[in-house]
């Protein structure tokens, strides 16, 4: 006697086997709120947006701004391309909707690029989070507790670098680590802890907007950045040794011009010419490079 739960022969139950598919997308995310599905989302995007100012500032001095809007109107073409391109039912990622546009050579591009993105993202938002961390804990300390500012002798800049780099460091693993362990938990877990830090987040923006807006209201104040950026080398500096009126203590400190005042650049003994700064970063994986 035959259930009706299978097929009566071989030819006819290849048709008449049904393929499960599931396509899952941020739509289907019920069991979460709205705000935690763009928390998500958002927390991606204000890690960028938040550190980008300063990444350029120092490296074309203070013309960044006209530059970082420069970008933002051209992604804001881009924008209306992604925003054509969900309207198309592909299914699949970037891979297959660039596929499917534009061929195989762009998609395998663009997918690398999207893998790129989000191994430099992380990495960099997380340090320039711990960054900010130690400068204020360096702060902190100087004005709440400076016995301790001096016993770490945070006055030297070489010692204050040595400690705001690989603090920032200790604090990018830790914040990796935490939120691996919350995207194991799973997404209901990471996801509350995402709409917490965009509450923080948006608080301190809005603090920090109402305060532009207070010094824009200052006409005396209000002077437009450069449109030049400055694109000279960046080379290292001399040091030199003072003796700390405070404690008493000998300290480096950044040599410089007793008539300009400025920073004295480091000679390379060589070839009579000021010294190039490399990027620790990349030197640290063995390129050398400004």
């Amino acid at each position: 006697m035959s259930t009706g739960a299978g097929p009566t022969s071989g030819g006819s139950g290849a048709f008449a086997r049904a393929v499960k598919v599931i396509i899952v997308s941020s739509v289907m995310f019920t069991f979460i709120s709205y705000w935690r599905t763009a928390a998500v989302v958002l927390c991606d995007l204000a890690s960028t947006a938040y550190y980008i100012g300063g990444i350029v500032e120092n490296a074309i001095g203070p013309a960044a701004p006209w530059f970082i809007l420069a970008v933002m109107l051209f992604s804001y073409a881009v924008r209306s391309v992604y925003i054509e391109s969900c309207t198309l039912f592909v299914r699949g990622g970037v891979y297959r909707v660039v596929k499917e546009a534009l061929g195989g050579f762009l998609a395998k591009l663009s997918v690398s690029a999207l893998m790129f993105d989000y191994i430099l993202t992380g990495p960099t938002s997380a340090v320039s989070a711990g960054r900010y961390v130690m400068g204020l804990l360096a702060r902190f300390l100087e004005i709440n507790l400076p016995s301790w500012y001096s016993a770490l002798q945070l006055e030297q800049a070489p010692t204050y670098d040595f400690y705001a780099r690989w603090g920032s460091v200790v604090i990018a693993c830790l914040i990796t680590l935490y939120f691996f362990r919350q995207n194991l938990l799973g997404i209901h877990e990471s996801s509350a802890k995402a709409l917490y830090i965009m509450i923080a987040t948006t608080i301190m923006a809005i603090v920090m907007l109402t305060w532009c807006g207070i010094t824009l209201a200052q006409k005396d104040s209000v002077k437009l950045p450069p449109w030049k950026p400055n694109l000279d080398p960046r080379v290292q500096y001399e040091t030199t040794t003072i003796i700390d009126p405070g404690t008493g203590e000998t300290i480096e400190v950044w040599k410089k011009d007793p008539v300009s005042g400025r920073l004295v650049p480091k000679i390379d003994p060589e070839t009579g010419r000021p010294v190039p700064k490399m990027s620790e970063s990349l030197e640290k994986v063995g390129i050398r490079a400004q």
